[in-house]
């Protein structure tokens, strides 16, 4: 049971990743959510209102995994595999062609890797936030979505402010 537990709260780290990658590079969220509520099998989902540019959406993409990566400190071929079929889905539709798994070596997907793990490590504190309530509640909407990130934001910038002003 305790396994169950820890998988759950490595997806709902998972999806926040997603979500809070989407907000940074201004993709409009709609929802996020964790089995059962997501259903069709998967053990979450992310839900855009409507979709960003290719590299946008490789970003959020590329969140999850290392956002879950970070959590549990290994990576996920499991729950990745969604994403990765994702990420061949946006190569696919920006080179006109069928993608292939060496594709997923793409100089762009390596871009959009690094400004994911960017956003990770920038604002853990908002995934941290996310996951918890998740892991609560299931499904969260975009509203609550904001307001739970926005107050995470405003932790984290008042303990950066904090920490300068003991060094000044």
């Amino acid at each position: 049971m305790a396994g169950d537990y820890q998988e759950a709260k490595a997806t709902c780290h998972h999806e926040a990743g997603h979500i809070i990658c989407g907000i940074t590079r201004g993709v409009p969220i709609k929802r996020v959510s964790i089995a059962p509520a997501c259903g069709k099998g998967k053990a979450g989902e992310a839900t855009y209102a409507e979709v960003g540019d290719d590299f946008d959406m490789l970003v959020c993409t590329l969140g999850g995994s290392i956002a879950e990566e970070r959590f549990t400190g290994r990576p996920n071929e499991y729950g990745a595999f969604g994403d990765r079929e994702s990420v061949k889905r946006l190569l696919a539709k920006r080179y006109g062609r069928e993608t292939k798994d060496a594709d997923l070596d793409a100089p762009i997907v390596a871009a959009a890797k690094v400004e994911a793990a960017k956003i990770v490590t920038t604002r853990w504190v908002e995934i941290e936030a996310l996951a918890a309530r998740l892991i609560e509640k299931f499904e969260i909407e975009e509203t609550e979505i904001r307001a739970i990130v926005g107050r995470a934001a405003t932790d984290r910038i008042t303990n950066q402010i904090a920490k300068l002003e003991k060094l000044t």
